[in-house]
């Protein structure tokens, strides 16, 4: 099968002028970076606010996974209000949304104010990652011109997770948790501009069925539960009751809202979108890639502090050979895409993570070998996802008519969490499963699951004799990730090369 060209596809809407064409890129460009920013801004600022609020790590843990969770599961919600009023009027809300709760986490004074402004900002990043990708389609008409400007998208997203990373610590170290979390305002707010001086959508779509409320409060429900039942196994075992109970309500609620959506004239995912083979491939590959590139964000860093006894500014400097190859290739992957044709970039880019999953391997089962070894992998792996980063977006939105187009956003955002989460989930029980065997040989009897648990986290203090043949064991163990993450790369590498457009 191959994916159909966006002009055989959209319609054309009536030409934007240059003015719009880069104001709204720059408007949704800017609101991805700030997005990416708020996620690991937030993270670097965890510990100053748990020293400020006096809460301990599973509370500070939801004042990052808040904002995921609300996120992931205003999405479909946000991508069908953005279709039925417009593009322009659904990014305006969610930017003013989006800086209101960003303001309020800032003054918060007490930390259920910071998880509520957390969960509120969540849904105002929903409104604006499904009408900003939805809005490119609207105003960039041309192959070659949509490719780019996806290719620019995707190096916003890489920029943001950068600079959120850098810019909040030194935030951190001069103004204090409060400045981290002011870092992307600026951001937004120029967003937020931009979309009231000169932003085009597509036009809303009429009326028509009243909005399917049931359908938006089903899909909330098992959306939010699904990533509640990740969050939360990680932290607790996946059987304890609380976590069973998340996945419970999960498959009642995801079993409703399908049933939901084939009985209502106005569906919240209409069926269309997933009988689109060419939207279904590229939220497939975009879920195998997610799950390996925040793999690599967790067991990278683990495995600097925990296997090399790095400090964590090390580990953190290590990542950017990881991130600073990503920012840049997708602009030049997009170029390429239009030369030598989008099955090529895809392939290639999963060949390229594999091949630099291949050296990580061999440079963790030898810790002898040079760090630059491990360096060159994770620039190859960098350039390899910086290929799709922004080409999987513009294939996902290329394959949609313009009425689906913030609908199909929001599906596709949807798919790329849980790529974030199973990023998680995956790799630690890989991780698990290696270590167990080996610790248990190492000291000659079973450890128990919150033992084990604690020592694959490089808690080594948690055993209380064999703490030596505990790193051991990690070190053996964790070498384990990178060749699974190979495995999953690969299997991208098979599917763009079946089902990607050929050039």
């Amino acid at each position: 099968m191959r994916v159909p060209m966006p002009t055989s596809i959209l319609t054309t809407p009536t030409p934007a002028d240059a003015a719009t064409r880069g104001a709204t890129l720059a408007a949704a460009c800017l609101s991805m970076a700030a997005i990416a920013m708020s996620i690991t801004a937030a993270g670097v600022a965890l510990v100053p606010i748990g020293a400020a609020f006096g809460i301990g790590f599973g509370a500070l843990q939801w004042v990052l996974n808040l904002f995921v969770l609300s996120f992931a599961a205003f999405l479909l919600p946000a991508g069908a209000l953005a279709d039925r009023i417009g593009q322009r009027r659904s990014f305006i809300a969610g930017g003013a949304i989006f800086s209101t709760f960003t303001l309020m986490a800032v003054l918060a004074a007490r930390t259920e104010w910071l998880l509520v402004a957390r969960f509120l900002q969540g849904a105002g990043g929903a409104l604006l990652a499904a009408s900003g990708p939805a809005a490119l389609t609207a105003v960039f008409h041309g192959e070659a011109e949509r490719k780019r400007a996806f290719g620019w998208l995707g190096s916003c997203g890489g920029v943001g997770l950068t600079l959120g990373a850098l810019l909040s610590g030194a935030a951190a170290a001069r103004g204090g948790w409060r400045a981290a979390l002011a870092i992307h305002l600026p951001l937004v707010l120029a967003a937020l501009a931009l979309a009231l001086w000169n932003f085009r959508g597509h036009a809303a779509r009429p009326a028509g069925a009243r909005f399917d409320l049931v359908g938006a409060v089903l899909g909330f429900t098992a959306i939010a539960a699904a990533m509640a039942f990740g969050i939360l196994g990680a932290e607790h075992g996946w059987g304890a009751s609380a976590v069973l109970a998340c996945l419970a309500l999960a498959l009642v609620a995801g079993s409703l809202f399908a049933r939901s959506q084939r009985r209502h004239p106005a569906p919240l995912l209409p069926p269309a979108l997933l009988r689109n083979r060419g939207f279904v491939f590229a939220c497939l590959l975009t879920l195998l890639f997610t799950t390996v590139w925040v793999a690599m964000f967790i067991y990278v860093p683990l495995h600097q502090q925990a296997a090399r006894g790095h400090d964590a500014d090390r580990a953190g400097r290590t990542l950017l050979a990881l991130l600073m190859p990503a920012m840049v290739m997708p602009a030049l992957a997009s170029r390429l895409a239009v030369r030598i044709g989008t099955r090529a970039v895809l392939v290639g880019g999963c060949l390229a993570m594999a091949a630099g999953l291949g050296l990580l391997y061999l440079a963790w089962t030898d810790l002898s070998r040079p760090a630059a070894l491990e360096w060159l992998a994770l620039a190859i792996c960098g350039s390899g996802a910086g290929c799709l980063y922004g080409l999987l977006d513009y294939l996902a939105m290329a394959s949609l008519p313009n009425a689906l187009a913030g609908t199909g956003s929001a599906a596709f955002n949807v798919l790329r969490l849980l790529g974030d989460a199973l990023g998680a989930i995956v790799p630690g029980a890989v991780l698990v499963q290696a270590l167990a065997p080996r610790l248990a040989a190492a000291i000659g009897e079973p450890v128990p699951r919150e033992v084990l648990n604690a020592v694959a986290a490089g808690q080594f203090g948690a055993l209380a004799s064999g703490g030596a043949a505990a790193v051991e064991a990690f070190r053996d163990a964790i070498a384990a990730v990178p060749a699974v993450l190979a495995v999953l790369v690969l299997l991208g590498a098979v599917l763009a090369w079946w089902r990607a457009e050929r050039p």
